[in-house]
């Protein structure tokens, strides 16, 4: 096992602190997203790139070499619901592939909840992505997780990929 870590949507509030997170314990953390980020600097390294291109997303797992790859876009800043199918569901896809070919073997999603009856275009997405989470870790024998909870996020990241706060070696 290496301790190397992609996070795709760095440059969220969750993304940042799951960075600092890891790399205090030892990780390498590659960064991902579309919008800068100065606040990881120094201790991440950083890759502005749009999560549905194919080819830089690749370059990006191709050099992180990753066991554990974690999604966790926010959506927040879409004002428009179709946007969101527009944009996360593809990127989440693209992510996904990714995983499958590098045979990365943890993945992590950070989502806002997973919704009982969806009625909006975002709630579709939110549990699309669930459910291709779960696809393609029964497919693809990845271990996942799928945390909705933003405050127990980094203790729920401890006990899955620290499995239950060993540091990395």
């Amino acid at each position: 096992m290496n301790n190397n870590v992609v996070i795709a949507g760095c440059s969220s509030n969750r993304g940042t602190k799951l960075a600092k997170f890891l790399t205090d314990r030892g990780f390498t953390v590659y960064g991902v997203d579309r919008f800068s980020n100065d606040s990881i600097e120094g201790f991440a390294r950083f890759f502005r790139i749009d999560l549905r291109h194919k080819d830089s997303m690749r370059l990006v797992m191709s050099i992180g070499q990753p066991d554990t790859a974690i999604f966790c876009g926010e959506t927040a800043h879409i004002n428009n619901s179709f946007e969101v199918l527009d944009q996360s569901y593809p990127a989440y896809l693209n992510f996904l592939i990714n995983v499958v070919m590098q045979k990365v073997k943890r993945i992590v999603l950070c989502i806002e909840t997973i919704y009982i009856k969806p009625v909006t275009p975002f709630e579709v997405s939110q549990n699309a992505l669930s459910q291709l989470t779960g696809v393609f870790s029964k497919q693809y024998n990845l271990e996942s997780i799928i945390i909705t909870n933003k405050e127990n996020l980094l203790r729920e990241i401890k006990d899955f990929i620290l499995k239950g706060g060993e540091e990395a070696k």
